[in-house]
């Protein structure tokens, strides 16, 4: 079944290459979005390693619910350690979030700080917990989610692909309404545009514009990140 959908990618204003990477397979339901660590090694060959590896999984894997996804990220995160091994590469690392759509249904698995939300007409719904360090303090009532969004230690990472042997992607299945909106980005968007601007922009009627307005929004606010993004209608 193919859905309406855009995918967006940006260098953006400051960054010398793109290590972002997006993959949607709309006949299959498939969605998936990746930030390579920014600062680190090959973190463009991380990304794209990590998606390739994971769609190669649940292809094999016979079902698309939230366990087969999650063991596709742990497929990713395998592969993104033997390469790195392979290549001398040693500190390339990835996010990756994964999202598969069925009538009805949503299923998705992740790890790292790139988010899916559910996109409404009173704003955002996160369905993504980001596995960061000042997340952690939020969850444990240390940090207040307005502070965060301005900590200068947000982008530390507490789980990614890549940096550690053994990851627990977080798991998510839900019923989903007929008509909604789905969008995946990385932080080159959420870290610098507002919620209620993206929700605005993300509800655009036509998926494309609607992409193409939130990386120009995001480069507007600064482009200091990559950006990409992926609207889908389910």
């Amino acid at each position: 079944m193919s859905r309406r959908h855009a995918l967006a990618t940006d260098t953006g204003r400051e960054r010398e290459r793109n290590e972002d990477a997006g993959r949607v397979d709309a006949e299959r339901g498939l969605y998936a979005i990746a930030d390579g660590m920014g600062g680190h090694v090959a973190g463009d060959l991380a990304s794209r390693v990590a998606i390739e590896t994971a769609f190669d999984a649940l292809a094999k894997a016979g079902r698309l619910d939230s366990d087969a996804l999650a063991e596709a990220i742990r497929a990713a995160n395998d592969a993104v350690l033997r390469t790195a091994a392979e290549r001398d590469l040693w500190g390339m690392g990835t996010t990756l979030t994964l999202l598969h759509l069925a009538p009805g249904t949503l299923h998705l698995a992740h790890v790292g700080d790139t988010r899916v939300y559910l996109v409404g007409d009173d704003g955002l719904d996160q369905l993504t917990r980001d596995h960061t360090l000042v997340s952690v303090l939020v969850l444990e009532g240390l940090l207040t989610p307005e502070a965060a969004r301005k900590h200068p230690e947000r982008h530390v990472l507490v789980q990614a692909l890549g940096t550690q042997e053994v990851v627990e992607p977080q798991q998510l299945s839900r019923e989903l309404e007929e008509g909604a909106r789905l969008l995946l980005s990385s932080d080159g968007l959420h870290d610098l545009v507002a919620p209620d601007r993206i929700a605005r922009l993300a509800r655009d009627p036509d998926p494309e514009r609607g992409a193409r307005a939130l990386i120009d929004a995001a480069n507007e606010a600064g482009g200091s990140d990559n950006i990409t993004v992926i609207l889908v209608d389910a």
